[in-house]
């Protein structure tokens, strides 16, 4: 009797067990979807910018190629020894560059230097020189056409006054002067006043011609110095195959192009932020001017140059890539502000938000419920939208008051139901919406 009882006892508390589990499954099948409350941001009161962004480089005015010509009394190597550094300045006589253990010496002149210089030469370009070798002050005569002897002598104390010593007479000359003065040394022993006078002739004229000698591959004539390195394109080691280097004048300027979209919100005298891609560096420009047509200064063919002066630019940044950030336009002072997805369109067509507010009603059935969506009351309130930038929107109220920053705006709802009809372009919204955006 007792074994029986133990196992109707048994039989009811497995079956009351059973009753009292619930599978996952079931579980979520019976539970209740959550409440579709509103998703809310607050309405901020702020200055509203819309920037634009495009990418260029920072470099100079104007640019000079810097190639060395051929020279037949040069040294042959071109290993270089010495190279120069993007963004050094150049002044008038600086040594630019070392080409196998020989200088590159850069002067002034609006010829390039295109053959061997030395004594009995002529032309301007031994003017040019003379006119630099004077500015520099080792020539005292005036510039004339002519390399003589005092030409020669200031072209030796230019070297000299750089460690380095010049190219003088080949051998032939120096072998011929070594005849003649022989030959009158004789003519004077020999008291033959007629033999020594052609032997003393002929030895001066050979002396002329043992000056100091300018290779060709020794100089660089630049229209203006001086001026920055822009682009180095040898460095220490490298063999000279075409150009060594780029010089630019001393004024920078920044060089970027906007799309046909952007090209009416650029202006001349405009102040943009300038970054440095590299560094993160940051200075000033102000637009210098933006070209009426495509495909100009360097621009792509459906792009419209831009040209800044920076103010105060890092130094040695010549050549580097920047970020230039264009106010094209902004509020006049703090406006309320809010998202763009809060705004939509009533039945009338006119813009509105959805404005939340907490309220003291009656609570349901369900606590829950009550706590996301009785204690709060939505209104619809009239908004003429302004100024768009970087997703956020102007907004003035139709009725004075009607809205204050702090408020909360309805952008959507936690299970993805549409709250209302969204507005697809802001009503009233600027011709640079979206110009926050790169624009490479």
């Amino acid at each position: 009797m007792g074994a029986v009882l133990l196992s109707i006892v048994a039989a009811l508390v497995g079956l009351l067990v059973g009753r009292s589990i619930e599978s996952p499954a079931d579980a979520a099948l019976g539970a209740k979807a959550p409440p579709s409350g509103p998703i809310t941001v607050p309405i901020e009161r702020r200055v509203l910018s819309a920037d634009l962004r495009i990418r260029g480089t920072l470099g100079a005015t104007d640019s000079t190629e810097v190639t060395l010509a051929p020279s037949t009394i040069g040294s042959p190597d071109n290993v270089v020894v010495r190279a120069p550094a993007q963004g050094d300045t150049v002044n008038e006589g600086d040594v630019i560059l070392v080409v196998g253990n020989r200088p590159v010496i850069a002067l002034v002149g609006d010829l390039p230097m295109y053959r061997d210089l030395g004594p009995g030469d002529l032309g301007d370009d031994v003017r040019l020189i003379e006119e630099a070798l004077g500015r520099l002050g080792y020539f005292t005569m005036t510039a004339d056409d002519t390399y003589d002897a005092d030409t020669a002598a200031a072209v030796e104390k230019l070297y000299q006054g750089r460690g380095f010593a010049p190219i003088g007479a080949p051998a032939e000359v120096t072998e011929e002067i070594g005849r003649l003065t022989g030959e009158a040394d004789a003519a004077a022993k020999e008291r033959d006043v007629a033999a020594l006078r052609r032997a003393q002739a002929s030895l001066k004229a050979a002396r002329a011609k043992a000056g100091a000698r300018l290779p060709a591959n020794e100089v660089v004539l630049a229209p203006r110095l001086p001026a920055r390195v822009a682009k180095a394109a040898v460095k220490r080691g490298s063999r000279i195959d075409g150009a060594v280097m780029t010089l630019g004048s001393e004024v920078a300027q920044i060089r970027s192009s906007v799309a046909e979209a952007d090209r009416t919100l650029v202006k001349p005298k405009q102040i943009a932020q300038v970054e440095l891609t590299d560094t993160g560096d940051r200075f000033s420009a102000t637009v210098v001017s933006v070209a009426s047509e495509p495909g100009t200064n360097g621009a792509g063919p459906e792009r419209y140059a831009v040209t800044l002066a920076p103010t105060d630019a890092p130094a040695n940044s010549f050549g580097a890539d920047v970020t230039i950030t264009l106010r094209v336009r902004s509020t006049d002072g703090k406006v309320l502000v809010v998202p763009a997805a809060a705004l939509s369109l009533g039945g009338d067509g006119a813009t509105r938000v959805e404005v939340v507010k907490p309220v003291d009603g009656q609570a349901g059935n369900d606590p829950a419920e009550d706590s996301a969506v009785s204690a709060q009351e939505a209104a619809t309130v009239k908004v003429k939208p302004g100024l768009t930038a970087g997703g956020l929107v102007e907004v003035t109220p139709a009725e004075k008051d009607a809205l204050k920053a702090g408020d909360e705006v309805v952008v959507g709802t936690a299970d993805g139901t549409p709250t209302s009809t969204p507005v697809g372009g802001a009503t009233g919204s600027s011709p640079d919406d979206g110009a926050d955006a790169n624009r490479g």
